[in-house]
């Protein structure tokens, strides 16, 4: 089928409930990034590697085949500096919230901004992965502050 945000909707949707199908995260990652998605993109690629962070023996499981849990364009993605081909996600979410040096006050209003949008959808969602993405969102946004 065709790169659509449909296409991009029903992947979330089986990462929802098989959350360890990695190469669906980057799968995701990478039909965001076609989409011209590229902070979808990179957010998708840090809740894997948050994942596979919090659970580093992930890297050396292997299946009952001997087929390796992380496949090797999984790894060099999850390994990558954000410019992979296909999933290059452009700058840091840092930089974009803070802006321009001497931008201070409107980046903190920035902020202010993204972390209501955030604690409004942490309301609205109601699917655990929608949750889970507004709580380390939030948090990211929190710590880069």
């Amino acid at each position: 089928s065709a790169i659509s945000p449909a296409l991009l909707l029903r992947i979330e949707k089986s990462l929802a409930s098989s959350p360890y199908w990695l190469r669906g995260s980057f799968l995701a990652a990478t039909v965001a990034h076609r989409l011209e998605m590229p902070m979808v993109a990179l957010v998708i690629k840090s809740a894997a590697e948050r994942f596979v962070r919090r659970l580093p023996t992930l890297r050396e499981l292997r299946f009952s085949d001997g087929t390796r849990f992380i496949d090797d364009d999984v790894f060099a993605w999850l390994s990558a500096a954000g410019h992979g081909q296909g999933t290059s996600t452009g700058p840091a979410p840092r930089a974009v919230l803070h802006g321009a040096p001497g931008d201070a006050p409107a980046a903190d209003e920035a902020m202010d901004a993204v972390l209501q949008r955030l604690q409004s959808g942490q309301v609205a969602g109601t699917a655990p992965r929608e949750r889970h993405y507004a709580s380390a969102a939030a948090a990211d946004a929190l710590a880069a502050r």
